[in-house]
């Protein structure tokens, strides 16, 4: 028979935050929401996803600032999901990132934070005919840095957080599973 492979992939990407002058606060950096899925059926139908939500934007820095807050970071949530219902390799790569916050360039006033990172990855193949195949998942949550502060009394921003909120794999006909979780 022929032999077939789902390979979808996401990119999502969040815009920049607008920059503040004279005392106007920055922007908050837009977030980047991803969803990657696909499926298989039949001995030998490969599945490889690869989601990424690792372009949202960075906070807006400020100038010439009075004691504002540059804008934060994006947030990014990623989730990755690939299933062979037959015998077939299955590869799941699920990648987020939070953007860095805003920073004071000229003037005083305090960092902006950064953005958190979710990410979520699942892989799992069935038995069939013939030699296992194997099931690879990579995780991987990223979360900003804090934009720097500038002034006495000011402070940097803080960090983001980033979670794996699961990365699983799995494979009924006795496959080789490898999982791999960053954060």
């Amino acid at each position: 028979g022929v032999q077939t492979c789902a390979l979808p992939i996401s990119d999502a990407r969040g815009g920049a935050g607008g920059a503040g002058y004279s005392g106007a606060n920055g922007g908050a950096g837009g977030d980047a929401s991803s969803t990657a899925t696909a499926s298989t059926s039949g001995d030998g139908n490969s599945v490889d996803v690869d989601g990424n939500a690792w372009y949202s934007g960075a906070g807006g820095a400020l100038y010439s600032g009075t004691g504002g807050t540059a804008g934060a970071g994006g947030n990014s949530t990623s989730v990755s999901l690939g299933t062979a219902s037959g015998n077939s390799n299955v590869n799941v790569r699920d990648d987020a990132r939070g953007a860095g916050g805003g920073s004071v360039a000229s003037g005083t006033g305090s960092g902006g934070a950064g953005g958190t990172a979710s990410s979520t990855a699942t892989g799992s193949n069935a038995a069939g005919t013939g030699t296992a195949q194997t099931v690879t998942v990579y995780s991987a949550a990223i979360g900003g840095a804090g934009g720097y502060g500038r002034g006495t009394g000011e402070a940097g921003g803080a960090g983001g957080a980033g979670t794996v909120v699961s990365a699983t794999g799995s494979s009924t006909g006795g496959g080789t599973v490898s999982v791999t979780a960053t954060q």
